[in-house]
């Protein structure tokens, strides 16, 4: 996808489940679901125009030649704050996310704590993502997790067939 491109115009969407839509790109083969914020609040209110926030989305990704069986990531569009706490919040219990310095885009730590991220979104409502932007600006985004199991079932799943037709 390119810069600024929000999930929903991206021509690869093969299914959409409520919120979440999947998408399969080809050169090399992925497979990921995503989708955009509900509702994003940004304090103090008078910093959203002087934050310029690229593209936004939370995905989950597959990429069977590499080996990667979903890897979850958050695109801010915006630069993180070195010193942030990135919360992941699904429902009420929080998990920290990690960003490179200067970075747009945050994940879990691991392949492990990507499994338990998934695994707690299949079973929750709603996620809220809590940050601090580079200008000072405090950013929470939400993201409704209807139709998010039934998306990664199947973004897992035709990507195994994707997989099995390259061996």
């Amino acid at each position: 996808m390119e810069q600024g491109e929000p999930l929903e115009t991206n021509d690869n969407v093969i299914a959409e489940f409520q919120a979440w839509s999947e998408f399969v790109e080809t050169g090399p083969n992925e497979c990921f679901v995503g989708a955009d914020p509900l509702e994003t609040i940004i304090e103090p209110a008078l910093a959203e125009k002087s934050l310029c926030r690229g593209a936004i989305g939370l995905t989950v990704g597959y990429w069977p030649e590499a080996g990667v069986n979903g890897q979850l990531s958050f695109r801010s569009g915006y630069v993180f704050d070195p010193d942030t706490d990135i919360e992941f919040i699904v429902d009420d219990t929080s998990y920290p996310l990690s960003a490179e310095k200067g970075g747009k885009i945050a994940w879990p730590s691991n392949s492990d704590e990507d499994l338990k991220l998934i695994s707690a979104m299949k079973q929750g409502s709603r996620v809220e993502i809590i940050a601090r932007a580079a200008s000072g600006a405090s950013v929470k985004d939400t993201y409704l997790l209807s139709g998010f199991a039934s998306a990664v079932d199947l973004a897992a799943e035709t990507c195994s067939y994707m997989l099995a037709e390259l061996n």
